[in-house]
């Protein structure tokens, strides 16, 4: 009797282990696809950039040919970065319920080493992810920093929009934003 508890015992245990493994897998499949639909919307094309998983390694393909992350530009490895951050922000939850959630959101400097056509798509992709966050819950705050000052101007027009989207919404305080520069160590309004 005691050996069948035994045997019962391990073979619970493996069956635990392989549903988790088999968990893992499929978590996996999902970031991957959550990444490449983010690199999707920031490339408007399917296979610009593109990460798939197979055989248990991750492999990037650019216009379907397998490449090396160190052969694609600084600019297309800093989109596969911010896919993946916003991608992570939301792993292991339902994402209908997920932006519902408080977050603080700190991006720094997203438009930066991007062709015109790569900073289109960028500002396109942060003004989607960052409406979705801010407009989905009031207490979400999100810092945005920049060193380049057209940068500046398009996400101080992001949240402009966003902000107006978020005043329809009835919060309980009015949603704003706050516009900010270092000079000399210090922080001071920008106006």
């Amino acid at each position: 009797d005691d050996y069948n508890q035994y045997w019962c015992h391990v073979s619970k245990k493996k069956n635990e282990v392989i549903q988790n493994l088999e968990a893992q897998r499929k978590s996996i499949g999902l970031a991957v696809d959550s990444i490449n639909a983010c690199m999707k919307y920031i490339f408007f094309a399917d296979d610009r950039l593109k990460i798939e998983y197979q055989d248990e390694k991750y492999k990037l393909l650019s216009h379907g040919n397998n490449v090396k992350p160190c052969d694609v530009s600084v600019g297309e490895r800093n989109i596969i970065g911010l896919s993946y951050f916003f991608t992570s922000i939301l792993e292991g939850q339902e994402e209908a319920k997920a932006y519902g959630n408080e977050y603080l959101l700190v991006i720094d400097d997203p438009v930066s080493s991007y062709d015109l056509e790569s900073k289109i798509g960028i500002l396109s992709f942060l003004k989607y992810k960052l409406s979705l966050f801010l407009e989905g819950s009031a207490d979400t705050k999100a810092l945005v920093m920049t060193h380049d000052l057209m940068t500046f101007y398009d996400v101080h027009k992001i949240f402009e929009e966003i902000v107006s989207a978020c005043k329809k919404k009835n919060y309980p305080n009015d949603p704003k934003f706050n516009r900010f520069e270092m000079r000399d160590c210090c922080l001071t309004t920008f106006s």
